[in-house]
């Protein structure tokens, strides 16, 4: 269903001052993360930069993700503040905008740069307790303009996007489950069209930022919703669509190989957040902290490596059995790029009801945060000494996050039982599939594993 054919969305989206007004606010609210983060109390569960980023921003994300597709991207700060450095412009197009840089270097054009940044994240967040002190957090935030800033006045349009930004691929990779995308109307006008607006750009709005030429695209990986192929179009050949969940996984035919390890390191990271967050890994791991720094950073950072390395390995040797049981003709790497698609559905769900938990326990602590971001004890709204409880109780909790994670492993079954077929065709041995859905169940039972125990919280809940 296209949603241009609502009148007021179609007003909306194709208004210069569309994703301007969406941005405007997460600016603000990214000023005022590096502010409490910088110049705020050091107390991690009584400051907003801590609280915001950690506690509601990377939570919230996933299910907006599922729902929205890219809407992050759409009105993420950190590239509104490149932009505008950029452009010299808030929301009017400059077409004279020059990089330093005319062509991005072949080498660098993949997902690698966003995954090794995605592992460095990780390991600062778990690893170092970034979560837990508000001036790293600030000092993270800015690093993030800098690079979006620094990388846009090189290259020609949103390098950082494309490339370099790990929030950007997980929400790009779980783009492709999400009902919501952008796809050409008639591909004949697009060939008979021989300008490319929607690529090169024109005054009514900026040729695609991450060089997707929409005419060919057919999956959502690299379009981050910013709608000015919806304004340069000179034939309103672009629709809106709203459409089936997981369309992507299945129908695209154009998979990578950089954006297959990608999925499989986001599955084997996504498994060790939850890993770091059980009552074994806090009493005998962190627990190594109090006694030697040295040792528990050595034995986090092999435990961060054996997840990384391990579920592409996995990987590997699922596409390796498969190929050996299919034809015999498909390569591993062919079947690897495909094949972990399908592992997104069942990474996903487990996400969701990771972050449903934690934002179940620490969403209701907001309202007294909103009195006092910097914790200066300020009581700006009279809410500051508001004591809530969480909105359901822990056990129900757990059923649900169970629930959610073995749906994701009857839709990941269910998809790559398609995805095979794609390869192979419709007579291919059903054996075929038995490496990848053991590798999605034993994903799964150690995912439910670590959702049935009890799970360390967050920076929010520490005020209490």
């Amino acid at each position: 269903m296209n949603l241009l054919n609502i009148t007021v969305v179609k007003s909306a989206v194709q208004s210069r001052k569309f994703q301007f007004s969406l941005q405007l606010p997460m600016v603000l609210i990214l000023v005022l993360i590096i502010f409490t983060g910088l110049f705020g109390t050091g107390h991690p569960g009584k400051n907003f930069a801590t609280i915001a980023t950690w506690t509601y921003w990377w939570t919230l994300i996933i299910p907006l993700i599922l729902f929205t597709g890219a809407f992050w991207c759409t009105v993420c700060p950190w590239m509104a503040i490149g932009n505008w450095i950029q452009r010299m412009r808030l929301y009017k197009v400059n077409l004279n905008v020059e990089p330093i840089l005319d062509k991005v270097p072949l080498w660098i054009r993949n997902r690698y740069p966003a995954l090794l940044f995605f592992i460095v994240v990780t390991w600062l967040e778990l690893g170092m307790f970034i979560t837990f002190r508000p001036d790293l957090t600030a000092y993270l935030a800015i690093l993030m303009i800098l690079m979006a800033t620094v990388t846009a006045i090189i290259f020609d349009r949103n390098f950082f996007c494309r490339y370099v930004c790990f929030v950007g691929a997980i929400v790009g990779l779980y783009s492709n489950l999400a009902p919501v995308e952008v796809r050409v109307n008639s591909k004949s006008v697009c060939r008979s069209c021989g300008t490319k607006d929607c690529f090169r750009g024109n005054e009514q709005g900026y040729g695609c930022p991450t060089w997707e030429f929409p005419a060919s695209m057919e999956k959502n990986s690299n379009c981050i919703l910013c709608t000015e192929c919806l304004k340069s179009c000179p034939h309103d050949n672009l629709d809106l669509n709203a459409r089936p969940f997981f369309k992507d996984v299945v129908a695209a035919p154009l998979k990578r190989t950089d954006e297959g390890m990608f999925i499989a390191v986001l599955g084997g990271l996504t498994l060790f957040h939850g890993v770091t967050m059980i009552p074994f890994w806090m009493n005998h791991v962190v627990g190594l902290a109090s006694q030697s720094q040295f040792m528990y950073i050595v034995v986090f950072s092999l435990a961060q490596a054996l997840f990384v390395f391990g579920s592409i390995g996995i990987m590997c040797a699922v596409a390796r059995w498969t190929s050996v049981i299919g034809d015999g003709e498909k390569s591993t790497s062919h079947v690897f790029k495909h094949l972990s698609y399908g592992l997104l559905p069942v990474v996903i769900m487990y996400h969701l009801a990771h972050n449903v938990m934690h934002l179940n326990e620490d969403a209701p602590t907001l309202i007294p945060f909103l009195s006092d971001p910097f914790g200066w004890g300020w009581n700006l709204f009279g809410t500051a000494d508001f004591q809530i409880n969480p909105v359901f109780a822990m056990h129900g909790m757990m059923m649900f996050g169970a629930v959610l994670t073995v749906f994701g492993l009857i839709i990941g079954m269910v998809l790559s039982n398609r995805i095979v077929r794609k390869i192979y065709g419709n007579g291919y041995p059903r054996r075929c599939l038995l490496p990848t859905w053991i590798s999605y169940l034993g994903f799964t039972l150690l995912g439910l594993f670590t959702l049935l125990q009890p799970m360390a919280h967050k920076t929010a809940i520490l005020t209490h």
